[in-house]
């Protein structure tokens, strides 16, 4: 009875020993799996290290795109981000993949020119030109320098008391324009009105017919205005200086002229009529034979023409 209850004890001490013994295993097992999914869950996914389908994920390389030089590109990429959901409890997780739009990256590069022209009338401001695209504007001082010298293109559309002066903008900052204009040689002027910063184009207004005139265009900023020359007044540099030379036509001339030809016209006329006329009554003079010579009988005339009756 004794060697049973001993066997009986020695069984239960064995069982317990064989259950702590895989307590501490499945312990065991669990730690390694829980490190093993930590571990796992804050790496990288990479080719190989996992049973399901691997997907390459493409990011911006935004070094690379900062040393590289090239032009400002403008088309966006989509980027495939993939996240994993675990599920401890049930031993599941799942797998699914999230597009994201992300902006380009800027390229830094050389950017083209604006499409500015400094001597068309209305021309847009360079800097919102800049702001609607990126784009170089030319070069300029800035306005707490006075402004260069702008330069007369051309006089056009010249009539009896009109004439249309067209001009480029310097390399400046311009505020506004005015036009002085005199008659050659004459020793007082007159100064046009403020014209806004985007004219490149006025008209004078009221010039005497057939005279010649000297005309200067000024810039303004708040530094002050471009300076004239001694050589610029005198129009040293017709379309390259800020003064030109123009005259203005006369229709009152034209008309006296065409008056004059019409009557010299009509006076050769009456002359040529006059020497026509001359010359037909000295065409032909009698002869010595045509003319009777001696006296007339007048018995026989009388009787020579109560004959013919």
């Amino acid at each position: 009875m004794e060697g049973m209850q001993a066997k009986i004890q020695r069984s239960k001490l064995s069982s317990g020993d064989t259950l702590s013994r895989y307590s501490a295993v499945f312990v065991f097992l669990a730690c390694v799996g829980v490190a093993s999914w930590k571990q796992t869950a804050s790496a990288p996914l990479s080719p190989g290290t996992t049973d399901w389908p691997a997907t390459s994920v493409q990011l911006p390389n935004l070094n690379q795109s900062r040393e590289s030089p090239g032009p400002v590109t403008s088309s966006w990429r989509t980027t495939r981000r993939r996240f994993i959901r675990f599920t401890l409890n049930n031993d599941e997780y799942e797998d699914y993949e999230e597009e994201e739009a992300t902006p380009p990256p800027t390229r830094r590069g050389p950017l083209p020119r604006c499409d500015y022209n400094p001597c068309s009338h209305m021309q847009v401001p360079c800097e919102e030109l800049q702001r609607a695209q990126p784009c170089l504007c030319p070069g300029i001082s800035g306005e707490d320098i006075p402004p260069e010298q702008p330069r007369i293109r051309r006089v056009t559309g010249t009539s009896d008391s009109e004439a249309s002066v067209h001009w480029c903008e310097p390399s400046s900052v311009v505020s506004g324009y005015r036009l002085v204009f005199w008659p050659e040689g004459a020793s007082e002027n007159v100064t046009t009105q403020l014209i806004p910063s985007r004219q490149r184009l006025f008209t004078l207004a009221g010039l005497e017919a057939a005279t010649t005139y000297v005309v200067c265009v000024l810039a303004f900023n708040p530094a002050g205005a471009s300076q004239l020359t001694k050589r610029d007044l005198d129009g040293a540099d017709p379309g390259a200086g800020p003064c030109l030379v123009f005259a203005t036509g006369s229709t009152r001339r034209l008309i006296l002229y065409i008056g004059v030809t019409i009557c010299l016209l009509v006076l050769l006329s009456v002359l040529c009529v006059l020497l026509r006329c001359l010359c037909a009554k000295h065409r032909d003079p009698p002869t010595p034979s045509s003319v009777a010579l001696g006296l007339r009988n007048p018995i026989y005339e009388h009787d020579k023409g109560t004959s013919q009756s």
